[in-house]
């Protein structure tokens, strides 16, 4: 910043800018490949065309500015912050994110260098040995409105209950039709029932997850239904709590549960106003990615690898994440079997957190499996059913990594390149 202040703190906050250009290069790369890499100010109309820089280019600057936010910029824990700094990048967020990069970089042979998984396995075991974020006791806790900033957020978005400065997720997120909520949602992200039924009913996820159960009017009264997938063999339906009779369609016009994570619950909640933060990353994160990583540089699990995954779903069950349990924990898997249950992990774990798209690359083979699963049964006269049915080996191909570029950044930017496949 060209502005007097201490070059420590200029330092820092040079740290933190160069954390969110790291950020931001690396949601790119992961969604379009290769990118216009662009460093500086724009200072005229001249240079408003840039073709895409490799993504080999691209992951070599992410990691290069968070290798810098990390050795050099003197950012501080996030316990070290005070209360009016929250939400800052601290130094765990930097661990985190660079261990994500290099983790993700390793799985994709067209720019993975030796030693990646290495590299990750150290920059995560420097956030889980510092001992700045830690695994928050209770699953139902961890987004609570009253534990907003816990031990556990390593970095998300903050929002606060004030016009343009909240979020605004209840109405896409919610289940329509509740009577709790400041508005009726729209309903337009409802849960895949098969998913929503690999979930235990002790894995305590599930209800913090999914709006399973909420108060609908019924003649006169509010009336509490829940959710009961087996009532349906494709869809469920949705019964009173009180008499378990089903609800009819009309009362509850909602093929399956919204989401409740990040949805706000305060009735006198406004649009753009909404106080849930939305969390980017977290320690749940770093303990997988550890286990990941350590399968994939050892071929196979190790007995580490088990304890981080292990941490995890303990915590899930409700059990106490540093004591064995042979009913909840992973054991005698193969290197294949470990990779499924990482993945079957991050899946419930990381709902509607953004993590789904960017996992199931680097688990791809499973990723597209399940997509595939999930279009039996088909129905295009069913509501929350896939109306075709998905061929396997047609959503395999490489294209579908990459997301195509628009019509119009195309236009915009005439250097710019069609992804393969697109064009």
């Amino acid at each position: 910043p060209n502005c007097e202040m201490l070059e420590s703190l200029k330092q820092r906050v040079i740290g933190e800018a160069t954390f969110l250009r790291a950020l931001a290069y690396f949601n790119l790369v992961r969604i379009y490949g290769g990118v216009p890499l662009k460093l500086y100010p724009t200072t005229d109309f001249k240079t408003l065309e840039f073709p895409r820089a490799s993504a080999s280019e691209v992951y070599a600057q992410i990691i290069k500015d968070l290798t810098w936010a990390y050795e050099s910029a003197g950012i501080p824990k996030t316990s070290a912050y005070g209360a009016g700094d929250i939400g800052r990048v601290g130094r765990s967020a930097v661990q985190a994110l660079l261990g994500k990069v290099y983790l993700t970089r390793a799985s994709d042979p067209s720019v993975a260098q030796s030693g990646d998984y290495q590299k990750a396995i150290e920059i995560l075991k420097a956030c889980v040995t510092e001992g700045d974020r830690s695994l928050v006791a209770s699953y139902a806790n961890l987004f609570s409105l009253t534990n907003e900033n816990n031990s556990e957020i390593i970095f998300d978005i903050q929002y606060t209950r004030k016009a343009g400065l909240g979020s605004y997720l209840t109405p896409f997120l919610a289940t329509s039709t509740t009577q709790e909520l400041y508005t009726i949602a729209y309903s337009d992200y409802p849960a895949d029932v098969t998913f929503y039924k690999s979930f235990e009913p002790e894995d305590q996820r599930r209800p913090v997850t999914f709006y399973d159960r909420m108060k609908v009017k019924i003649g006169s009264a509010n009336v509490e239904v829940y959710y009961d997938p087996n009532a349906d063999p494709l869809v469920g339906a949705w019964k009173r709590a009180d008499d378990n009779t089903q609800v009819s369609r009309g009362i509850v016009n909602a093929a399956a549960p919204g989401f409740r994570k990040f949805v706000d619950p305060d009735i006198t909640a406004k649009a753009n106003a909404e106080e849930p933060n939305y969390v980017i990353l977290r320690y749940s994160d770093v303990l997988l990615m550890l286990a990941e990583a350590i399968n994939e540089a050892s071929n196979g699990p190790t007995a580490e690898a088990y304890t981080y995954l292990n941490m995890v779903k303990r915590r899930a069950y409700g059990k106490p994440v540093n004591t064995p349990d042979a009913k909840i924990d992973y054991a005698n898997l193969d290197k294949a079997g470990f990779r499924l249950a990482v993945y079957t992990e991050r899946r419930k774990e990381f709902v509607i957190e953004c993590h789904a798209w960017f996992d199931g690359k680097r688990f791809w083979d499973i990723f597209t499996q399940k997509v595939a699963e999930s279009s039996i049964g088909a129905n295009p006269n069913i509501n929350n059913r896939p109306k075709q049915v998905v061929d396997l080996n047609t959503i395999r191909q490489e294209k579908y990594k990459l997301m195509t570029f628009s019509v119009g950044q195309l236009e915009l930017n005439k250097a710019l390149v069609q992804n393969p496949g697109w064009e």
